[in-house]
C-alpha cells in the first residue's frame, strides 16, 4: 500500500468520526483521487488542481464542490498528519443562490403574534426543529420523546431519518398544544379528518404574516432557510447543521454560508 492509499484511509476514518454523511465521504474520495492522480510531481499541486478545473470551463458549482473536499482534505492534513499545503482562497458568494430568510427580530415578532397554541406549535417546528412542511405534517407524538428531549423524524424527503434536540421552549408549546387538543390522533397536528392539511399551514402563515406587519412572505421553508442561518451565524460547524437538517449531503447546506 502506498502512501497515498494509506492516507485515503486514514481520512475516509476521519470524515467518519467527523459525521460526514456517505454522500459526501464518496465525493471527498473521488475528488482526493482525482487530486493524487493530477498531483503527481507538480509543486503547488492544490492551486494548480483548482486551477486546471477552472481552464476546463467546467460550471462554477463543479468547481465548488471541488475545492470544498479538497478543503476538507487539507484540513485533515494539517490536524491529523501535520502537513501544510499553499491552499488557495476562493470565494463563491455570486454563484451561491440567494436564500432569504428572516431576522431573529423578525421570528420573536411572529412568534409573538401567534394566535393559538397550534399556531405556537407550528412555528416551532418550523423555525426550532427546521421541519420540512412535509415532515411537520407527518410528525406523530409517539415520535417525540419528552423524557430524553427528543424528537425523531421519520417520514423525510430524503429518506434520511434523523433526530433532533427538543428545546424547553418547543416541550412547553407542544405540551400546551396537546392539553387543548378536542380529540385524540396518532399525528401531533391534527385538522377535522386526522392530520392538518398544507392549506392549513398555509392560510396560518398569512394571517401571520398580515397581523405581524412583517414586510416578507411568510412560507414553510422560511422558517428552515432562517434557523440554519443562524445557527451557522452563531457558530455551529456546517456538519452540525447538515444533520440537524437532514440533508442527502453537505453541499445542500452550502447556500446557507459561503467557502472561505
Amino acid at each position: 500500500m502506498n502512501r497515498n492509499e494509506e492516507n485515503l484511509e486514514e481520512f475516509t476514518r476521519y470524515l467518519r468520526i467527523k459525521n460526514y454523511s456517505k454522500s459526501t465521504i464518496k465525493s471527498s474520495l473521488k475528488v482526493v483521487k482525482s487530486y493524487h492522480i493530477f498531483s503527481k510531481n507538480k509543486s503547488n499541486s492544490t492551486i494548480c488542481f483548482i486551477k486546471n478545473l477552472e481552464d476546463k470551463n467546467l460550471k462554477q458549482s463543479t468547481i465548488k464542490n471541488y475545492y470544498y473536499h479538497l478543503k476538507i482534505y487539507v484540513e485533515y492534513l494539517k490536524k491529523i498528519k501535520k502537513e501544510e499545503l499553499n491552499f488557495p482562497k476562493i470565494r463563491f458568494e455570486k454563484n451561491l443562490k440567494k436564500v432569504e430568510i428572516l431576522t431573529e427580530e423578525e421570528i420573536n415578532l411572529v412568534y409573538q403574534t401567534t394566535e393559538s397554541p397550534r399556531d405556537r406549535v407550528i412555528i416551532s417546528l418550523l423555525y426550532d426543529l427546521g421541519l420540512r412542511v412535509g415532515e411537520l405534517l407527518n410528525l406523530k407524538i409517539s415520535e417525540i420523546d419528552f423524557k430524553k428531549k427528543r424528537v425523531f423524524i421519520s417520514q423525510t424527503k430524503t429518506r434520511k431519518q434523523r433526530e433532533i434536540p427538543l428545546l424547553k421552549s418547543t416541550e412547553k408549546s407542544i405540551k400546551n398544544y396537546l392539553q387543548n387538543r378536542e380529540k385524540e390522533t396518532d399525528y401531533l397536528l391534527q385538522g377535522k379528518r386526522g392530520k392538518i392539511s398544507q392549506d392549513v399551514i398555509r392560510n396560518t402563515l398569512k394571517r401571520l404574516e398580515k397581523k405581524s406587519k412583517i414586510n416578507k412572505r411568510l412560507y414553510p421553508h422560511l422558517f428552515r432557510h432562517s434557523i440554519a442561518t443562524h445557527l451557522l451565524n452563531k457558530g455551529l460547524e456546517i456538519e452540525q447543521v447538515s444533520l440537524f437538517l437532514g440533508h442527502s449531503s453537505i453541499e445542500s447546506t452550502q447556500i446557507y454560508t459561503h467557502v472561505k
